[in-house]
């Protein structure tokens, strides 16, 4: 279930959902997007997303699934925005 209150961390399978990819895509963007992204761990380790989390998320899933960015691309485009 994804939850609209920024208070409630959602789970990655939820996330993964939401974005319509495979969980194992958002693991894989959180090592190779590390300075952007860092959700936050529960005390057994499990990822849980915030608002901005999440936003974060989208926005490296518009550069690219829309509009088709290599990794290294996107990474210079969010490099220039932090």
């Amino acid at each position: 279930m994804i939850y609209n209150n920024s208070d409630i961390p959602v789970r990655v399978g939820d996330v993964a959902r939401m974005l319509q990819v495979a969980a194992h895509t958002l693991r894989f963007w959180e090592k190779e997007f590390d300075f952007y992204l860092k959700p936050s761990r529960t005390s057994g380790l499990q990822r849980r997303y915030n608002t901005d989390s999440i936003d974060r998320l989208k926005t490296i899933h518009h550069y690219l699934k829309d509009e088709g960015y290599s990794i290294a691309g996107a990474k210079r485009l969010l490099y220039s925005t932090l």
